[in-house]
Parts: C-alpha cells; sequence; structure tokens
C-alpha cells in the first residue's frame, strides 16, 4: 500500500519534472487534491521514541519508568 506521504512525493515529483498542475498530477497519481495539500501539524516524538525504545512501544505493559524531559537529568 502506498502511503498518503509517498504519494505528496509523488505528486510534487511530477509538478517538477513535468509542467504539470496540482490537479493534473494528482489526477495522474490518483489522489485527491486534498490529500496533497495536507501539511502534518503533529509534534515530533523523536525523543519519546528514542527513551522507550523499540519493546515499550510495541509493548506498552513493559514501561520502565516515568518519562523524563530532555533536560532533566
Amino acid at each position: 500500500m502506498i502511503t498518503p506521504v509517498t504519494t505528496r512525493h509523488m505528486v510534487r515529483h511530477m509538478q517538477e519534472v513535468l509542467p504539470l498542475s496540482k490537479r493534473r498530477a494528482c489526477a495522474l497519481v490518483g489522489v485527491a487534491r486534498h490529500v496533497a495539500r495536507y501539511v502534518s501539524a503533529g509534534a515530533d516524538d523523536a525523543v519519546l521514541r528514542h527513551q522507550y525504545g523499540p519493546c515499550e512501544m510495541q509493548h506498552p505493559s513493559c514501561h520502565s519508568g516515568p518519562i523524563k524531559s530532555p533536560g532533566d537529568d
């Protein structure tokens, strides 16, 4: 399955390589224009993912304690 992020990259690439409008590029890729326009507003949770590690992300029951802020030691 192709993710929305991948389809946005495909639309952008087609617009850069070929003289196409966003409407035409979206039609060729087969995606709605609102999907190509979407900008994620989510926060970057890289710090949390690093603190938890792969086990805790897959199995929340093996949480090893409170989450500390990046400046806390």
